[in-house]
C-alpha cells in the first residue's frame, strides 16, 4: 500500500515538474515577446498578442510533454483544443485585465527597462496555477466505458470522473 502511494506521489511530482518546465519556458517566452511588442504597440495589444502565441504553444507542450494525451484523432484534438482555448480564454481575460489594473493601482515598476513587467509577472504566476487545474481536470482526459479518465503520459491517472 505504501509503495502504491509512493508511486502515485512520484507520478504527481513528475507531472508537476513537467508542467512547471513547460510553463516556465513558455512564460519566459511570453515575457520576452511582450517586452519586444510593448515597445512598438499599446500595452494591451502587446499583452493580447503575446498571450495568444503562448496559448497555442502551451496546448502542444501540455498535450505532448505534460499530460501525454495519447489520442491524435481529429475529433479528440479538436475537442481538446476548443476546451483548452475556452479555459485559457477565461484565464486570459483575467491576465489581460488584471495586469493593467495592477499597473494602474501602483505596481508600475520597470523591470529590466520594461514598463509593466512587475505586474505582468505577478499575474502570470497566478494564471499559471489556474491553467494547471483547468488543463488537468477539464481538458486532458479520455472517455472510456462511460467514464472520463484523467490521463498522464498515456496512462490512466489516479481516478476517474464519473458522469452523473
Amino acid at each position: 500500500m505504501l509503495w502504491r502511494t509512493s508511486k502515485k506521489f512520484n507520478e504527481k511530482r513528475r507531472e508537476f515538474i513537467h508542467y512547471s518546465a513547460v510553463g516556465v519556458t513558455l512564460t519566459i517566452g511570453n515575457w520576452i515577446l511582450y517586452a519586444i511588442c510593448v515597445r512598438n504597440m499599446p500595452m494591451v495589444t502587446a499583452n493580447v498578442f503575446s498571450w495568444a502565441v503562448t496559448v497555442i504553444l502551451a496546448y502542444l507542450g501540455n498535450k505532448l510533454f505534460v499530460f501525454g494525451s495519447p489520442d491524435w484523432d481529429i475529433h479528440t484534438v479538436m475537442w481538446e483544443f476548443i476546451a483548452y482555448l475556452g479555459a485559457r480564454g477565461a484565464t486570459g481575460l483575467i491576465e489581460v485585465s488584471a495586469q493593467p489594473m495592477l499597473y494602474h493601482m501602483g505596481m508600475d515598476q520597470r523591470l529590466f527597462g520594461v514598463e509593466g513587467l512587475a505586474s505582468k509577472i505577478i499575474v502570470s504566476l497566478i494564471v499559471m496555477v489556474m491553467n494547471y487545474y483547468c488543463s488537468r481536470f477539464l481538458v486532458f482526459r479520455q472517455k472510456q466505458g462511460g467514464e472520463e479518465q484523467v490521463w498522464h503520459n498515456g496512462r490512466k491517472y489516479g481516478f476517474s470522473i464519473k458522469k452523473l
